[in-house]
């Protein structure tokens, strides 16, 4: 069996978090993401060919099922570890091995689980996530390789996320700590995890692998270096189904972590990235991922699954991504109400900044924080062209101006005449074109010292008297709870 240096046996051992996992593991059974998966199994009283088709289509409903009928399958002796695809597994176990097996799970909508309703509501959206990197990767390999045997494909693309839901389910206060510190130091979730756990989902899930002994075009799967795609044609089979999958974990990732209006984009650049190796043609790909999430649909209703396709990607995109990442003023995460318990920091920060928006009646407002120690970057907007401008407003460069000047005291200022006033010769180069706007109004977030960002509003024509109420109590009260909100937990209120 074939490891990597970063994975070897005695590495594993001198790490905490997966000694930790595996005696977890090992002391737990394990479980299903739905429950109805296990009533279709219990139900089949026979070994024709029909039902172990019905058999095998319930099993790659669910990645943790999946997951669990392959470590039995290869370690059973029975197939020299080298069991990769669902149907192999079920033909060296047999249905009643199978039954067995299943019938010694827990469900996620039992009641008296273990596990909170929160982490099951986590586990079936990432249980649905990785539903569809395998119908989409089990696709691909249809249309472009079909002389490949497309299970593997689709379970090399099922478990892509196997390390994240052990991770979940067996050492879930470790990663509500990750989300905590996430959200305090507004990390990158990878980072977050790295810190609070010492080695990343991924590297969990190539030692996994690795320790349940699966065959070699699961484990390249999942290694870390998948990402390192060759400028050549693919070789053999392994690198097909090894590329394939990570592909399909991108174009995954893109659809159910990345912010709606970053969407179409990441897909574009995976597609640029992979289009030689897996034969990409243009408009392929979103025909692909059209037909693969009706898959999943009619995948997700035969599994009864309580948690939806839009619910699992709200879910996700709060777990995975940055604080301040997720604000786009028609991103659908920002439209909740109010009211809302479930209101995240991200969805307070857009309501305070819609608010100042009506308020003072601007035609654009726009949100922007530090990126490094030298550049301002606008990363949330409301009103005029702002989904087109967020992403290219970025003050940097040796030259300082105006709105980093401004970051950096804890003032307001407002500019009656952008093009010839005082301040004229402080404005960016790329503004009037990018922008154009006549009059602003700059708020400074400085906390303790501290540059946390700053409040942008404009008009589009030029107006010589600020709005009433600039410098006013509820301002200073949005200011504080913009501060609060962006700064790490447990910082102080200005």
């Amino acid at each position: 069996m074939r490891g990597t240096p970063e994975l070897d046996h005695a590495a594993l051992n001198a790490l905490p978090v997966i000694e930790k996992l595996f005696l977890r593991i090992e002391a737990d059974s394990g479980f299903v993401c739905f429950g109805a998966t296990l009533a279709t199994i219990a139900e089949l009283d026979d070994d024709s060919i029909r039902a172990t088709r019905i058999l095998t289509l319930a099993i790659l409903r669910d990645a943790c099922l999946t997951a669990q009928l392959m470590r039995q399958a290869n370690a059973s002796g029975r197939a020299g570890q080298n069991v990769s695809t669902v149907d192999q597994a079920v033909a060296i176990l047999g249905i009643d091995k199978v039954k067995s097996l299943t019938a010694s799970l827990a469900t996620l909508d039992a009641s008296g689980s273990l596990v909170t309703d929160a982490q099951a509501e986590l586990l079936q959206a990432e249980a649905i996530a990785a539903a569809f990197c395998g119908l989409f990767a089990a696709a691909l390999t249809r249309s472009n390789s079909p002389r490949l045997k497309p299970q593997e494909s689709h379970l090399c693309g099922l478990l892509q996320n196997l390390g994240r839901m052990l991770a979940i389910y067996y050492l879930h206060e470790e990663v509500v700590r990750s989300h905590a510190l996430q959200a305090a130091q507004n990390l990158t979730e990878e980072d977050a995890v790295l810190q609070s756990l010492g080695m990343g989902f991924d590297a969990m899930g190539a030692a996994v692998a690795l320790h349940w002994k699966f065959p070699d075009v699961l484990q390249r799967s999942l290694e870390a270096g998948s990402d390192k795609i060759p400028a050549r044609a693919l070789a053999s089979p392994l690198e097909w189904h090894q590329y394939c999958a990570a592909f399909a974990r991108h174009v995954t990732d893109a659809l159910f972590r990345k912010p709606e209006h970053q969407m179409k984009g990441a897909v574009a650049g995976d597609v640029h990235a992979f289009r030689t190796v897996l034969h990409l043609k243009d408009g392929e790909v979103a025909e692909l991922i059209e037909h693969s999430m009706a898959d999943l649909e009619e995948s997700l209703r035969a599994a009864a699954a309580t948690c939806s396709i839009a619910r699992a990607r709200e879910l996700l995109r709060k777990s995975s991504d940055r604080v301040t990442d997720w604000l786009s003023p028609e991103d659908s995460l920002t439209k909740s109400s109010p009211t809302d318990a479930r209101k995240t920091r991200v969805e307070q920060i857009y309501q305070i900044l819609r608010s100042i928006h009506d308020t003072f009646q601007f035609d654009m407002t726009l949100l922007c924080v530090p990126n490094g120690t030298t550049e301002l970057v606008a990363i949330s907007g409301v009103g005029r062209n702002a989904n087109q401008i967020i992403s290219r407003f970025r003050c940097g460069g040796t030259k300082q101006d105006l709105f980093r000047s401004v970051s950096g005291k804890a003032i307001g200022l407002y500019v009656a005449d952008v093009e010839g006033g005082p301040y004229a010769k402080f404005i960016p180069h790329w503004y009037a074109n990018l922008v154009g706007a006549q009059s602003l109004y700059v708020m400074s977030l400085m906390e303790d010292g501290v540059p946390l960002g700053i409040v942008y509003g404009d008009f589009s024509s030029r107006r010589e008297v600020p709005p009433d109420g600039l410098d006013g109590a509820q301002m200073r009260q949005w200011r504080s709870d913009l501060i609060a909100a962006l700064q790490p937990v447990g910082g102080k209120k200005s």
